[in-house]
């Protein structure tokens, strides 16, 4: 696994590492001065469920908070909670013991969690696409590193191509069923363009 670690790390910028909380910590430290050797800029980001700043020190540099930003995104979408409750979740961070140099993804989608429309759909809510675009904006002018996950620019939720089940005696419906956009096929051809235009403009 090492030998892997070290041909990629020559040839990509960053590891995105699934499921870190299921590795040893020694691994992780390993990982990271083989890396760091060959590139001291080299990027690590992991996927620890719930997070914890126990992956901090001299392993990544980046952590997901998908109990604490995500979470809270999907409940104020829903209206479950009031949207001042992400600066808690921001604050949280610290509180649980997160050093300073490290940062942590705003992010409100990702591939396992439903889509932040479809949340605010669920939810009964008003106008849904409003909802998806002022949680964009907190993810992306609050504290810490925000990420856009593919097709909520383009509001793939109303226009993409639904993700079906690739075989008739699939077991493995839990994607398909919990939010069939989850992971939706792009919307390319047909885009709404004030939705597009909101998220250029927020980026820049």
């Amino acid at each position: 696994i090492l030998a892997a670690v070290e041909f990629w790390a020559e040839r990509v910028d960053a590891f995105r590492c699934d499921i870190a909380w299921g590795v040893p910590h020694s691994f992780w430290k390993e990982v990271r001065e083989r890396v760091r050797g060959l590139d001291s800029e080299f990027l690590l980001l992991e996927e620890a469920i719930p997070r914890t700043p126990a992956f901090a020190a001299s392993e990544f540099d980046l952590h997901f908070d998908t109990t604490g930003f995500t979470e809270t995104a999907h409940a104020v979408a829903r209206g479950e909670r009031p949207p001042s409750d992400l600066l808690d979740a921001i604050e949280a961070r610290r509180r649980d013991g997160f050093p300073e140099y490290t940062r942590l993804l705003n992010a409100t989608e990702n591939h396992d969690e439903a889509r932040l429309y479809h949340e605010a759909v669920s939810g009964h809510r008003e106008a849904p696409e409003r909802v998806q675009r002022a949680a964009a904006a907190a993810a992306i002018t609050l504290p810490g590193v925000p990420m856009l996950y593919y097709g909520q620019e383009r509001l793939i939720s109303e226009h993409g191509t639904r993700r079906e089940r690739p075989y008739a005696d699939e077991e493995r419906e839990d994607d398909i069923k919990s939010d069939p956009y989850k992971r939706a096929f792009m919307n390319w051809d047909e885009t709404p363009e004030a939705h597009l235009k909101f998220y250029r403009e927020l980026t820049a």
